[in-house]
């Protein structure tokens, strides 16, 4: 059964708020919370996407199609693709198989590490508003260095993308 699930706050990735269930939850394993989360609970967290969802946790977000259009890099994606290949990776998306979308959508598939990046402003304007941080999606645009509201350079976390790393889930408080 599913602890307390948070609330989505705007333009949050969809991993931020599985960290922040994470937290609030009380897990100290990761394996407890995917168990909760994910069909899979021995897959690593997609950080950009949405892995397949258990049925308690697509009870949830109660909107998949929603949360997936919201919570993921899923549009960002979608803008380099043609109307009818948009189309098919949508429903990719929404069925939540990775290894398609990962074919279906132009990712680049460079060897760099990549990270999870923040803006310092915006930190504190989350901190403001709402009494924590989060990972925003806009920030984690592929080639886009500069926050969109603020200008200011974004910054790298520790918090790895690639999926060759252990399984985790890090809050942007952490």
């Amino acid at each position: 059964m599913m602890g307390l699930f948070p609330k989505p706050y705007e333009d949050e990735l969809a991993y931020s708020l599985f960290s922040r269930y994470f937290v609030r939850s009380g897990y100290i394993y990761y394996a407890s919370a995917a168990e909760d989360l994910f069909v899979n609970s021995k897959c690593n967290p997609n950080v950009e996407f949405c892995n397949l969802l258990s049925n308690d946790a697509q009870r949830q977000v109660k909107s998949i199609r929603e949360f997936i259009t919201n919570h993921t890099m899923l549009n960002y994606y979608l803008a380099f693709l043609s109307p009818s290949n948009q189309e098919r990776a949508r429903t990719i998306a929404f069925s939540m198989d990775m290894r398609q979308l990962m074919n279906a959508l132009p990712i680049p598939q460079g060897r760099a590490v990549r990270s999870l990046r923040y803006c310092p402003m915006c930190v504190q304007d989350d901190r403001n508003k709402h009494g924590e941080t989060y990972w925003h999606r806009a920030h984690q645009v592929y080639g886009v260095n500069v926050c969109y509201k603020h200008g200011c350079y974004l910054q790298d976390s520790i918090v790895s993308i690639t999926s060759d790393t252990s399984p985790a889930f890090f809050t942007a408080e952490e």
